[in-house]
């Protein structure tokens, strides 16, 4: 009876040991708030709705940044030689490929006045992952049958739009700040305009206006 009366307490002490762990464990979950302090904090004046062209030569006239660029799903539909022109004027010299009207997947990276980085894939998925002056970069640009996305991560903290099109996410070198993340969709003829503000992806509009 002594080893049974034993055997039992073991049994309800263990279980007694159990539920205080689960509900510490479940306590400590709701009171942690998850915050990632990697995140760049997102400066109030974007760069502006300009038509892609325009908005390549904003860039250009930006100090200290890093412009990163990346095609999901298609870039040859709507996509003319004065914008890949303006892409060659990054450094960008292989751009006149993403005239094609098949499918391209495409990399570039321009930092401090000068492209440090460029790639021109075919029907797939292309990557990048190295530091880039004192941050880590990854791309991902994949076509539409080859996954389908544009991933920009800056020190493991996704920035991107992730729309269909050019994916281009500009930020502060110095300042460490967000300065812009936008993407076009150049699938359609008036090339809209999608940004990212305050994690939340909004149509900003339409750059190609009615005649």
């Amino acid at each position: 009876m002594k080893i049974i009366k034993s055997y039992w307490l073991e049994i309800i002490f263990t279980i007694f040991v159990l539920i205080v762990i689960f509900l510490s464990i479940t306590n400590s979950v709701h009171d942690i708030e998850i915050v990632n302090e990697k995140t760049m904090p997102q400066r109030e004046e974007k760069i502006g709705n300009y038509d892609f062209v325009n908005y390549i030569e904003r860039i250009k006239q930006l100090d200290n940044c890093t412009v990163v660029i990346a095609v999901k799903d298609i870039q040859g539909f709507c996509t003319n030689q004065e914008m890949a022109d303006a892409l060659k004027g990054l450094g960008f010299g292989q751009a006149d490929i993403l005239l094609d009207k098949s499918y391209h997947s495409f990399i570039g990276i321009y930092s401090n006045g000068e492209a440090v980085y460029q790639c021109v894939g075919g029907d797939e998925a292309i990557t990048f992952g190295q530091m880039v002056g004192s941050q880590y970069i990854y791309v991902k640009s994949a076509t539409y049958l080859a996954g389908n996305m544009a991933e920009i991560y800056v020190d493991d903290v996704s920035y991107a739009v992730n729309n269909r099109g050019f994916n281009i996410v500009v930020f502060d070198n110095k300042e460490k700040e967000l300065i812009d993340s936008v993407a076009y969709d150049v699938y359609v003829e008036d090339i809209p305009i999608y940004r990212r503000e305050n994690n939340e992806i909004i149509y900003a509009e339409s750059t190609v206006k009615e005649q």
